[in-house]
């Protein structure tokens, strides 16, 4: 199994939703659910808080599809 946490630039300590429902045993799909609902239930300022700490990005799959 792939490690939860790599280092990005400058030495950032960076996860994915990939990994984080591979590591857990969840569907992806329920895991990027549950970071967009997390995303819009606390006031506006602490959702601007938690949306800086969230990077919208797209991945390439085995059969070549961009998601």
């Amino acid at each position: 199994m792939t490690d939860l946490v790599f280092k990005g630039q400058n030495d950032q300590v960076l996860t994915n939703s990939l990994l984080v429902a591979e590591k857990f045993g969840k569907r992806h799909a329920d895991v990027v659910r549950a970071i967009e609902n997390s995303l819009t239930k606390g006031s506006e300022s602490t959702n601007a808080k938690l949306r800086s700490s969230f990077v919208l990005t797209t991945y390439e799959d085995v059969t070549g599809k961009s998601n």
